[in-house]
């Protein structure tokens, strides 16, 4: 598609401008404010509608909802929570099985 058969195709789009904008146009010409034209804005409101925000948002937060509960699933403190212990060496390594232990080692135990 050319441009003039862009800009015409816009321009079929558009509807007649509020009284203020038309204003805000007004005032802008007169006091060399640039201002987009008419296609352009007709396509960017076009665009915006295609991507469509809103949806591109919502998906984001249910991701990020989906790595928030990934994340409290494997969180230490909620199998704390659901009468597990963690065990630390001196030192604040952590220890999962009895093979990471040697008699004499000094454990910290967190009991819940």
């Amino acid at each position: 598609m050319d441009e003039q058969r862009l800009a015409s195709y816009l321009r079929s789009l558009e509807t007649d401008s509020p009284p203020l904008l038309r204003e805000m146009e007004q005032l802008a010409v007169r006091d060399h404010v640039p201002i987009i034209r008419r296609e352009t804005a007709s396509f960017l409101e076009v665009m915006v509608e295609m991507v469509q925000p809103r949806r591109v948002l919502e998906e984001k937060r249910h991701r990020l909802e989906l790595l928030i509960r990934s994340f409290d699933a494997s969180s230490p403190i909620r199998r704390l929570n659901q009468g597990y212990a963690w065990a630390e060496k001196d030192g604040g390594a952590h220890v999962s099985g009895a093979a990471q232990v040697s008699p004499g080692d000094r454990l910290r135990l967190i009991f819940r």
